[in-house]
Formats: C-alpha cells, sequence, structure tokens
C-alpha cells in the first residue's frame, strides 16, 4: 500500500513495514495489490514515547520499557523472558508487560512486533 499523508505519499509499504506520522494528520490509502490485514499503535504522545520493531526468526532484545507489548504475527511464537522458560503466544496474541521498573531480556522466535511504551514524566 501507499499512504498519503497531509498530501505526501510515503514510500511503498511492504509487509510488516513500519511507517510513523502524527495522529493529526490527514492521511489516505492505496492499495496496491488487493485486500491487506492492517496493525496500527495509536498512542498520547505527552504520556508516552513509543518504539515499534518487527521481527522475524530469532531476536534477543532488551528493554527497559515502562510498558511492553510483544504482537504474535504467527502461530506458536516462542518467547522467553529474562532467562525463564519459553511460553509461545497463538496467532495474533500479545503479551503485556506493565510496570517494568527494570531491564528486561526477550529472547523471541517468530515474526512479531514489540512495542515499547515509555512514560513521559510530567
Amino acid at each position: 500500500m501507499v499512504l498519503e499523508v497531509d498530501g505526501q505519499p510515503s514510500r511503498v509499504l511492504l509487509p510488516f513495514d513500519a511507517y510513523g506520522f502524527s495522529g493529526a494528520s490527514q492521511v489516505s490509502c492505496r492499495l496496491l495489490g488487493g485486500p491487506i490485514r492492517d496493525f496500527n499503535l495509536i498512542y498520547a504522545p505527552q504520556r508516552y514515547r513509543a518504539r515499534v520493531q518487527w521481527f522475524s526468526g530469532y531476536a534477543r532484545v532488551f528493554t527497559s520499557a515502562s510498558t511492553v507489548l510483544l504482537f504474535s504475527a504467527q502461530p506458536a511464537l516462542q518467547v522467553g523472558i529474562s532467562g525463564q522458560p519459553g511460553q509461545a503466544l497463538g496467532l495474533y496474541d500479545c503479551l503485556y508487560l506493565k510496570d517494568n521498573q527494570q531491564l528486561r531480556e526477550l529472547d523471541i522466535t517468530g515474526r512479531c512486533c514489540l512495542i515499547e511504551l515509555i512514560a513521559v514524566s510530567g
């Protein structure tokens, strides 16, 4: 697909391709090859900073974000947390870690989206 954000076209967006823009923007979409499933993160920038990363295969990730969401884009996504035995997430399942106050290690095997939300002090 191609997005038009505030009158400017995006690059061609491929499956599992992240593209950020302000929620206040005027946005339209043009599909290039038939129906798609779209994935969005909407958050309050005055309350959080956000980072979105897509992974495929094996990844070891370290995070100290206050809120961590791990969205599975496949059946049986394997996830280990800080050396604890792994668990499996099903297709479209989401692991939710809240009130995190330490560095966490995530061992991930499969296709997924990692969302880290960092609370903004105010």
